[in-house]
């Protein structure tokens, strides 16, 4: 492959894309990914903060259903949670065998579908007319309890139990039988698949990644970039096949050909 001269000559940075790439156009391109104002500390809590947003709000909106009907309230939870598990088991799927240059997106996607999940679990959970209500032990009727309860698991699994180590407890609620220690676990593991989404996608954030594909494809790869104002996406060459037949060789000829030379260079 040779890298031909550039489609885009003014490196200024645009804001109509329309104006300077054509959709249509299947030619394939090297695209280089870059943050010109790096805030990690900024994503980081913006990130935090939607994970305690999103399911609060998903939490009330299933309390007040609950004031009309606490049966209707729970089915609805375990509908949803069952959905989102779907959507969940979907998106991870495709982020591993789906198109490569979408997987930012689908990461992204499932960051927010698990910690939306916490919400209608935390619910499902915490309901006066849960299944499995009766396995824990405390306080159970009051929600600030739930709420530290719940809090008390998300800050273990992301400082690898530490609180174990010092022997902290924000709650007094305790699982007792094996379905309450389930739907614990079940809890965290989305509390683990959460927070390993979002290093992933900060890490493909925040360092320069360079791909190639055409306009379309480069559309997918922005598309699930949390920081679409701040990250830039440069235009380097278009990328042309040879007219002759293509070279291939194994990679032990290659090295065993060009050791020696390589051995003088260095």
């Amino acid at each position: 492959m040779a890298l031909g001269e550039s489609e885009m000559t003014n490196p200024a940075k645009a804001t109509n894309a329309t104006e300077i790439f054509d959709w249509e156009d299947s030619s394939t391109y090297q695209w280089v990914l870059y943050d010109s104002t790096p805030s990690i500390v900024e994503s980081i809590f913006s990130w935090l903060g939607g994970a305690v947003i999103l399911p609060m709000l998903l939490y009330a909106a299933l309390w007040l259903i609950s004031l009309v009907s606490g049966v209707a309230a729970l089915v609805i939870g375990i509908l949803l949670s069952a959905m989102l598990l779907l959507y969940l088991v979907i998106l991870f799927s495709q982020s591993i065998y789906g198109a490569s240059f979408r997987r930012i997106e689908y990461r992204t996607t499932s960051y927010w579908a698990s910690i939306g999940m916490l919400g209608a679990l935390g619910y499902i959970i915490s309901s006066p007319n849960s299944p499995v209500l009766s396995g824990f032990h405390g306080q159970v009727g009051s929600r600030m309890e739930w709420l530290l309860f719940f809090a008390d698991n998300a800050v273990r699994v992301m400082t690898l139990d530490v609180f174990d180590i010092l022997d902290i407890r924000l709650s007094n609620i305790v699982p007792q039988s094996w379905a309450a220690r389930s739907v614990v676990v079940m809890f965290k593991l989305l509390v683990t698949f959460g927070v390993v989404q979002a290093l992933l996608v900060a890490y493909e954030s925040f360092h320069k990644k360079v791909f190639y594909g055409s306009v379309k494809e480069c559309f997918w790869e922005c598309n699930g970039v949390p920081d679409n104002d701040g990250t830039l996406i440069r235009c380097t060459g278009r990328v042309e096949q040879y007219r002759e037949p293509y070279k291939e060789i194994s990679t032990k000829d290659l090295v065993a050909g060009f050791k020696e030379r390589a051995e003088k260079e260095r």
